[in-house]
């Protein structure tokens, strides 16, 4: 899995010679779980939220302005985490604070100012803080997450995968996207004795995004040609 992944991406980047470049900016709703040898009890947790910054590097392939094969790289504070129940109603909530990276190779269709975009790629992470609640008898009581060097493992990395709806205009990209992001890592330490083998987490994410083309005077290959073919 993780060959294939850096194939596309090594691919990705070797064929945008000629690019269009963008910045932007992206708000996602997140909802997150945990994989477990035993998932007795876990849910999603709900309401969390991720923000950050986006460069894509798009390229026309073909002569024509309906694909567009492109790049992207963000730079995300990201949040994410599980909820546990247990039989007694009592339930606990970890949610991580994280610096994320992801970087995808994107497939874009489109008809006018209206596109569809396909991606695929990886994300790797890093935790920087994080918060635990715990419920009993309706009280919450809220602690900071102490890591330890034996036991947590804060560096996250995973495969990503979605979907966008775009509006794109000659200064700029639109988008409404879904993406699921598969964990590849473990958060604890599985060779520590008694702990859990799996322990990776899985995010679905709804995403508002902006992409500010940076050279957005530039014409394209399909008007080059035209041109050139008038003269």
């Amino acid at each position: 899995m993780k060959k294939f992944l850096l194939s596309i991406l090594i691919t990705g980047f070797a064929l945008n010679t000629w690019a269009q470049m963008g910045l932007g900016v992206k708000y996602s709703y997140v909802q997150s779980t945990i994989q477990l040898d035993n998932n007795y009890g876990i849910e999603n947790a709900y309401g969390l939220a991720n923000y950050g910054l986006v460069l894509r590097h798009t390229k026309q392939p073909f002569k024509t302005d309906n694909f567009l094969f492109g790049t992207q790289i963000e730079f995300n504070h990201a949040q994410k985490g599980w909820r546990k129940k247990f039989p007694n109603y009592e339930s606990l909530e970890r949610v991580y604070n994280t610096l994320e990276i992801p970087v995808t190779t994107q497939f874009m269709f489109k008809r006018g100012v209206f596109g569809l975009s396909f991606n695929v790629g990886a994300h790797f992470g890093y935790f920087l803080s994080g918060r635990e609640e715990t419920e009993i008898a309706g009280e919450s009581t809220y602690e900071d997450i102490t890591f330890y060097f034996n036991t947590d493992n804060r560096f996250e990395m995973g495969a990503d995968g979605g979907a966008s709806l775009y509006l794109d205009f000659n200064f700029g990209t639109f988008e409404l996207e879904g993406r699921y992001a598969y964990g590849l890592s473990n958060v604890f330490n599985r060779d520590i004795e008694g702990a859990t083998n799996q322990s990776s987490l899985n995010v679905m994410s709804v995403s508002l995004n902006y992409i500010h083309k940076l050279n957005f005077g530039k014409k394209s290959k399909t008007e080059i040609l035209k041109i050139h073919d008038k003269k």
